[in-house]
């Protein structure tokens, strides 16, 4: 296991505790290896780090300008010029709300279409193929466990924000 993680406890050199430390490593890694990833398709679509998160939230479905900021950690008064920025480069658009047309949706445009399909979608291919080789029950656990990690760390989040 990383040092830095060790609490001075006593290392075990059962089978349990290599994995977990393979866990720990390997989680790590890929967390280390996203951040790379996506600094690169930002360095290619002249992108900072909210404006991606900002597309991610949009390709998942339109959303308002405060579920975004919600979602990325911005200030509604922050978001409105962020996506004032990607609407004039062409990575979003503005629509009105078909249930309610006093509010307006944000939605991905064509070119932010493009730049998933070129960059994210082979990886997520790829990854519906390692998938396949798992069963129903290993693939829900696998589900249980990736929620449970994703609210250990929003909740560091909130902690390390104050």
């Amino acid at each position: 296991m990383n040092e830095i993680f060790d609490s001075g406890s006593e290392k075990s050199s059962t089978a349990h505790a290599r994995a977990v430390a393979a866990l720990e490593t390997g989680v790590m890694r890929w967390q280390d290896l996203v951040q790379i990833y996506d600094e690169a398709v930002g360095a290619r679509y002249g992108l900072n780090a909210k404006e991606r998160q900002a597309l991610s939230v949009l390709a998942q479905g339109a959303r308002t300008a405060g579920e975004i900021a919600q979602l990325v950690g911005l200030k509604p008064s922050s978001i409105t010029a962020l996506l004032d920025r990607l609407e004039q480069r062409g990575f979003l658009g503005r629509q009105p709300d078909p249930e309610d047309r006093r509010r307006t949706n944000v939605v991905a445009s064509d070119k932010t279409l493009a730049m998933i399909a070129e960059c994210y979608a082979p990886l997520a291919e790829e990854g519906r193929r390692l998938w396949s080789q798992y069963s129903d029950a290993e693939l829900t656990l696998f589900a249980e466990l990736m929620a449970r990690i994703i609210k250990v760390q929003e909740d560091a989040l909130r902690r390390l924000e104050g």
